[in-house]
């Protein structure tokens, strides 16, 4: 049985780009996608449409995916330390052992249904973020500032928050398997989940149906 096909159209100002590849041949899209996109060593892929893409090990360090559509992209080990993901559509997209620290750009961006397993997330912003049904599942978000965010049912299980901000953080169901709640606030909660040890969680309501 032949391979199934995708095709994708990408536009930039005034010029697109065609691409017709086969399922388990994403490094030629790889290949075009940066050739057409490279902008002084730097990635402009803003508004870029590519759902279920194929990018995994990927540098996107510095790129700017601002209202990209990732839907079920597979990222896993991809870098993406200081770019900007501002309004992205990563709905059920694998970012399994991805590196994002510090200055990456997260503001409004979906991540329903996101796998962020073992990614290594120190500092990150999600300051404000609604995630929905999110894996954070061994992930090190040592220092992250999750002030004001909303985790609906995520799998937080064996998570890293070392000294994260979690001012006014909710997480609203989910699981927290192990959880070290030291200084925490955590209302009726099933707190066997992430690491909390020594983070700033003054205010945080932990509130998981078991």
């Amino acid at each position: 049985m032949e391979p199934s096909t995708k095709k994708i159209r990408i536009c930039k100002e005034e010029e697109s780009l065609n691409i017709v590849c086969s399922m388990v041949d994403d490094d030629d899209l790889k290949t075009e996608i940066f050739r057409f996109f490279q902008e002084e060593g730097q990635l402009n892929l803003a508004g870029v449409q590519l759902p279920g893409a194929e990018l995994a090990g990927v540098c996107f360090r510095d790129a700017d995916l601002s209202d990209c559509d990732f839907t079920g992209a597979d990222l896993t080990g991809a870098d993406l330390s200081g770019a900007n993901l501002k309004n992205a559509n990563f709905t059920g997209a694998i970012f399994s052992d991805t590196e994002a620290h510090t200055a990456a750009n997260f503001s409004g961006a979906n991540f329903t249904g996101s796998i962020f397993e073992n990614a290594k997330m120190k500092f990150v912003s999600l300051a404000g973020e609604t995630l929905d049904h999110p894996s954070f599942r061994g992930a090190d978000l040592s220092g992250a500032d999750l002030s004001g965010a909303v985790f609906h049912d995520a799998d937080m299980r064996g998570a890293i928050m070392a000294k994260a901000i979690m001012l006014e953080t909710e997480f609203k169901g989910g699981k927290l398997d192990d959880a070290d709640s030291e200084g925490g606030k955590l209302n009726d909660a099933d707190s066997k989940g992430g690491k909390l040890d020594d983070a700033n969680s003054k205010g945080a309501v932990i509130d998981l149906v078991k």
